[in-house]
C-alpha cells in the first residue's frame, strides 16, 4: 500500500521516508522486512513495548499513537486505523462474503463452508476464531486477487461490536446460528444478545441473504430485523426453508435428513451430536448456490470437526474422552451433556467454571447440575468456583476440586472401565490440560 494513499485512509501524520508497505503486521515477532508494525494498545500488551524488535526485523515503519526516535505514521487509535484500512482494503476486492455469528458454533459453521468450497473455489476464511475488532481487519487484509470468495466469523462481547465489524466485512451472505445464554455480562439478557447479532443485518448487502435458526431465542426479532433482505431459515420447524426432519446419533457421528429448496438429502457426519446438526444445516443454505446439493453432501461427509469441539478420543478399547475444552456456555453445555447421556457404559461429566456470565453465573452453573442429574449422568466432577454450583446441583460436592492434578488423578480411576468422560469448560479454564494428562496417562502404560 502507498504511503500517501495509507495516510489520507486513516488521516495519518507521518516522518517516514518509504513511499509504500510490503504488508502490514500486528505482531513484531513475525515483522517481515519491509512491513508496517501497527503498534495495537490491547489489554495485557501494548504494542508500543515492541516497537525495537519490530524494526530490529525490517520493519519499514510503525502505526503508532506518538512520535517516536523511528520512521512512523501517527494516529489517535491505532486500533481504529487498522479497521479502517482492513475496510478500504476489501472495498478493492468485489468477491463475495459469506458471514456468520451466533452465540454457539460460529467456528464450525464456518469451517464446514470452508471445506465445502474450497472443492471449487479459492476461500479466503477466517483462520482459528479470529473474530472480533482485530481479527476481522487481519482476515479482510488477507485477501488478495486470487480469492474468489469470503467465509467469515463474527464475534461480540458487546453491543456494537458486530455492527464494527460488519460494515468492514459488507456480507451478501449473513448467517445467524443461534441465539444462547454467552457472554451475558456483556449483553445483560439473551434479548440484548439477539439484538446485538442482529447488527449483522444492518451491513449485508441489500441484494443479499439472511439465514436464520427457526429453533433458536427471539427469532421473531431476528426476522424482523432482517425484513429489507431475502430470509431463509433452517431448523426442525416444518415451515423451515432447510428443514432437519430425521437425526440420528452414534457415539462416533451422525446421520439427518434435510428438506432443501434444491431436493431432500441425507447428510452422515463425522462428528456428534444435534449442534453438528443445525451446523451443518446452516453451511448447506450459504453454500447451496454456489455448489450442487450432492457435491456439498459429499464435502460434509468428509468434514472431520474442529479440535476441542465435541471431539470423541479413544483411550483404549472402553475408555473414551469427549474433548469440548475449547470454550463453554450453558446452551452448549447442555447440549454435550445430552450427547454424552445417549452413549453407552458409565457417563462421566467434568466441567470447569463457564465465565462471562454476568449476574446469572451462580444460576446457570446450578442448572447444569440439575439437567446432568436428569440426564441420568453418572459422576459429576467440577473445577474452579462457580462450578461449585454444579456439584451441589448435581448432589456430589465431593467431586468438586479445586486444583486439576487432585481431578486428574480421580479421573484416571475411572479409566479400567467402559467410560466415557465429557470434559468441558471455559477458554480460560484450560480444561484442555486434563485431556493431555489422560491421554499421557495411557502412553505410558
Amino acid at each position: 500500500m502507498l504511503l500517501a494513499q495509507l495516510c489520507n485512509i486513516i488521516h495519518g501524520q507521518t516522518n517516514c521516508p518509504v513511499q509504500s508497505f510490503a504488508g502490514i503486521e500486528i505482531d513484531s515477532r513475525r515483522i517481515q522486512p519491509g512491513q508496517l508494525f501497527v503498534a495495537i494498545q490491547g489489554q495485557y500488551l501494548d504494542g508500543h513495548d515492541f516497537l525495537e524488535e519490530a524494526f530490529n526485523k525490517g520493519a519499514a515503519a510503525a502505526l503508532v499513537t506518538q512520535p517516536i526516535a523511528g520512521p512512523y505514521v501517527q494516529v489517535l487509535d491505532t486500533t481504529v486505523a487498522l479497521g479502517q484500512i482492513a475496510s478500504y482494503h476489501r472495498q478493492q476486492f468485489d468477491i463475495p462474503c459469506i458471514a456468520v455469528t451466533g452465540s454457539c458454533g460460529k467456528t464450525t459453521v464456518k469451517e464446514m463452508m470452508c471445506h465445502i468450497l474450497r472443492d471449487r473455489y479459492r476461500v479466503l476464511g477466517t483462520v482459528g476464531n479470529l473474530n472480533n475488532h482485530i481479527g476481522v481487519p487481519l482476515t479482510l487484509l488477507g485477501l488478495t486477487a486470487e480469492h474468489d470468495i469470503m467465509v467469515l466469523e463474527l464475534g461480540a462481547n458487546g453491543a456494537g461490536d458486530i455492527a464494527h465489524i460488519a460494515a468492514m466485512a459488507q456480507p451478501d451472505i449473513a448467517i445467524i446460528n443461534n441465539i444462547a445464554n454467552a457472554h451475558l455480562a456483556g449483553f445483560k439478557d439473551e434479548y440484548g444478545i439477539a439484538s446485538a447479532k442482529s447488527e449483522i443485518f444492518q451491513y449485508t448487502k441489500p441484494t443479499g441473504l439472511a439465514i436464520i435458526n427457526t429453533d433458536t431465542l427471539h427469532v421473531d426479532m431476528l426476522k424482523h430485523m432482517a425484513g429489507h433482505l431475502t430470509i431463509q431459515t433452517f431448523g426442525t420447524a416444518p415451515e423451515a426453508t432447510y428443514c432437519i426432519e430425521e437425526h440420528y446419533e452414534t457415539a462416533y457421528g451422525s446421520q439427518c435428513m434435510i428438506n432443501t429448496p434444491k431436493g431432500s438429502c441425507t447428510v452422515e457426519l463425522q462428528v456428534p451430536g444435534l449442534c453438528h446438526v443445525y451446523n451443518a444445516a446452516a453451511a448447506i443454505a450459504a453454500t447451496i448456490d454456489y455448489m450442487d446439493l450432492s457435491t456439498i453432501v459429499k464435502r460434509l461427509q468428509s468434514y472431520q470437526g474442529v479440535a476441542g469441539r465435541l471431539n470423541l478420543i479413544k483411550l483404549s478399547d472402553h475408555a473414551y474422552i469427549i474433548d469440548d475444552t475449547y470454550n463453554a456456555c450453558p446452551y452448549a453445555t447442555e447440549q454435550a451433556l445430552k450427547y454424552l447421556s445417549k452413549l453407552p457404559g458409565k457417563k462421566i461429566f467434568v466441567l470447569g467454571d463457564m465465565r462471562e456470565l454476568g449476574t446469572q453465573a451462580e444460576s446457570l452453573h446450578r442448572h447444569i447440575g440439575e439437567i446432568a442429574k436428569q440426564l441420568t449422568i453418572d459422576i459429576c466432577y467440577t473445577y474452579g468456583e462457580l462450578s461449585l454450583h454444579t456439584s451441589d446441583a448435581f448432589g456430589t460436592v465431593e467431586h468438586h476440586y479445586k486444583r486439576k492434578d487432585r481431578l486428574l488423578a480421580a479421573l484416571k480411576e475411572h479409566l479400567k472401565s467402559q467410560v466415557y468422560i465429557l470434559i468441558k469448560g471455559s477458554r480460560a479454564m484450560g480444561m484442555e490440560s486434563l485431556i493431555r494428562g489422560l491421554l499421557a496417562s495411557q502412553t505410558l502404560r
